[in-house]
């Protein structure tokens, strides 16, 4: 039963696809259906495997950045790090014990930090 229902709802959508293919040719004096479902089917199966050979092109990339930057050490605040790093004059003062306010020419507010 679930084989014949997933060969139904296939030719289903193939057929809806060899449909918009036939429609967009009206050059074609034969109109042959069989040849609009072939190049549907090569369509779609060239989508579904750029698709799944992205996704694994993706998860590969992720997994190996992820062991990357454990590898490197790096701090959790990219941004935060990059921008101390980037300027030249940090301010740090204190209002009261519990925070501390950072200005930093690259960031249009100022972060007010609580240690």
């Amino acid at each position: 039963h679930e084989l014949s229902y997933r060969l139904a709802s296939h030719s289903k959508a193939l057929t809806h696809v060899a449909a918009l293919t036939a429609s967009n040719n009206s050059t074609d004096t034969t109109a042959n259906l069989a040849r609009f479902v072939d190049v549907s089917t090569k369509a779609l199966t060239h989508a579904r495997t750029a698709w799944i050979q992205n996704d694994e092109c993706q998860d590969a990339l992720y997994f190996f950045h992820g062991r990357l930057f454990s590898l490197r050490a790096g701090p959790h605040d990219i941004y935060g790090a990059l921008d101390f790093m980037a300027t030249k004059n940090n301010t740090i003062s204190s209002s009261n014990h519990n925070s501390n306010n950072l200005t930093s020419p690259l960031l249009s507010t100022t972060t007010t930090t609580t240690t």
